[in-house]
């Protein structure tokens, strides 16, 4: 309920009534009064509510009384009402040629209010030429208020978004816009952007009239690692549904999207699209999209081990380094032997690390991998890993001789074969007894197989024992 009032000026009402209630809304202009001015509203009642509301008016006060950038005078008293997610930017001034020496009043960036209640509210110190403020509200400068971290607890799910220069990059609310808005998404393997309304979309002014690929423009307004070479201002393909409230753009590129990139999508020329039959867009507006909310995160894997063969003694750090920031915390899984284990974080959060307590009880092959997802839900769905080999296990081997006969004469030249059951480390050595002492053996094809050429000696008889010492890698 609202009503307007002699004393009380708003960009979009006077005075809301106690319990009054106004959402998703918002103002712009100039607003010119006396009393309670404000941006948005000039005065809220006892019990009153605002949520998710904006004003880009520019407010002057002319007489005494009470200004600010998005409401003037508030009068709740309980924390239950009040003010809840909104943002004012446009100018706060008072005309010191109509107000007189005598009269009093206030001014303030976002309220003229000495008191106020309410959370998530803010004004645009640069704008509004106003640094300070007498409600709850935060000041913060322009490039804060175009960034959606700004905006704790916003829900910018179903409510705001952020695009292009729609509201000169301020937040938007989605379906009241310029541009009646709603979302904008992309496919990036399929290379289309859907773009949804809450207003039937039209070529040109004219209500009806058919909407046309060439009527739209497409660009990119930005390409980190460029690696998208070309790519076509005009779609190839537009498909328009039944209600005319959403099409589909398929984007003719060359390269490929690999997530920091920003495309622009706008009207190819003044009066080319309308959301209604008399709401024609300018030329000059756009909306973008940034392809990292639509790619799957990438990541390298990397560890501190000076190589992938490692003992129950071992302790490794594995870092997980992404492409981008991700959501709440990527698990580690090493085969059987860690199964989706927290990582750790960092100072950045595209980058964590996993302390290994390597496995005193287990030899073998094992192999890591770390699963996550990034701010905007896209999971990894990458193939990068580690493999690592544990040995906690000493060497066995087996010796053979080349030849059937275990009785020797001087005549005899013989092979003897060392077989592991791993690689070995350096060359191991042989001793026969009271003839052969720690001579090297000599390597095969394989490193867990070596060999020991022996002519059998002419000046000892008897029976001897062939020996082999050797150590593996670890």
């Amino acid at each position: 309920t609202s009503t307007n009032s002699e004393t009380s000026f708003g960009g979009l009402i006077g005075r809301i009534e106690n319990n009054g209630t106004i959402s998703k809304s918002y103002s712009e202009g100039d607003v010119y009064g006396i009393g309670s001015t404000g941006g948005f509203v000039g005065c809220m009642g006892v019990d009153s509510k605002i949520s998710d509301s904006y004003s880009t008016a520019l407010v002057q006060l002319n007489y005494g009384g009470v200004v600010g950038g998005f409401v003037g005078l508030e009068e709740n008293t309980s924390s239950n009402y009040g003010r809840f997610n909104t943002f004012s930017i446009g100018g706060v001034t008072s005309n010191t040629s109509t107000i007189s020496a005598t009269s009093s009043f206030a001014l303030g960036g976002s309220s003229g209010s000495s008191s106020s209640n309410g959370a998530g509210n803010y004004w645009d110190t640069q704008t509004s030429s106003q640094l300070s403020n007498s409600s709850e509200a935060a000041a913060r400068n322009t490039s804060e208020l175009k960034a959606e971290s700004t905006f704790s607890g916003w829900d910018f799910e179903d409510n705001w978004l952020i695009t292009g220069n729609l509201n000169e990059g301020y937040p938007i609310l989605r379906g009241n816009n310029e541009f009646a808005l709603v979302d904008a998404t992309m496919s990036v393997t399929a290379g289309t952007v859907t773009i949804s309304l809450s207003e039937p979309v039209y070529s040109s002014s004219v209500s009806g009239e058919s909407f046309q690929v060439t009527d739209v423009t497409l660009g990119l307004l930005s390409d980190v690692n460029g690696s998208i070479s070309a790519i076509s201002t005009t779609p190839s393909d537009l498909i328009l549904s039944n209600n005319n409230k959403t099409f589909t753009l398929t984007i003719s590129y060359t390269g490929s999207f690999d997530g920091d990139e920003v495309l622009k999508i706008g009207p190819s020329s003044d009066n080319e699209i309308s959301s209604t039959a008399n709401s024609a867009v300018d030329s000059s507006t756009y909306l973008s999209i940034n392809t990292s909310e639509y790619s799957a995160p990438t990541l390298t894997l990397s560890h501190t081990s000076s190589g992938t063969l490692l003992t129950g003694s071992d302790v490794v750090t594995i870092t997980a380094i992404f492409n981008e920031s991700m959501q709440s915390t990527p698990t580690i899984n090493i085969s059987s032997l860690v199964t989706n284990s927290l990582m750790t974080s960092t100072s950045s959060q595209s980058i964590w690390t996993y302390l290994w307590d390597v496995s005193s009880n287990f030899s073998g092959e094992v192999s890591a991998v770390v699963s996550g997802s990034d701010l905007f839900g896209n999971q990894y769905a990458g193939t990068e890993s580690i493999t690592f080999t544990i040995d906690n296990y000493k060497p066995t081997v087996a010796l053979t001789k080349s030849g059937n006969q275990n009785i020797l004469t001087n005549t005899n030249t013989v092979t003897l074969t060392a077989t592991f059951s791993e690689a070995m480390q350096a060359t191991p050595t042989i001793s026969i007894t009271g003839i052969v002492t720690n001579s090297l053996m000599t390597s095969t094809a394989s490193n867990s197989v070596w060999i020991y050429p022996w002519t059998v000696s002419t000046t000892i008889s008897g029976e001897v024992s062939a020996v082999v010492s050797g150590s593996d890698l670890l």
